[in-house]
């Protein structure tokens, strides 16, 4: 159970980060 709500945890700060990073990698490239 742990592992399960784990994963569930992080997947959303995962999105998250990704998201800061490819605006961050937009804002350079443009």
């Amino acid at each position: 159970g742990d592992h399960g709500n784990v994963i569930g945890l992080s997947l959303p700060l995962f999105r998250t980060l990704l998201a800061q990073i490819g605006l961050t990698v937009m804002d350079l490239w443009s």
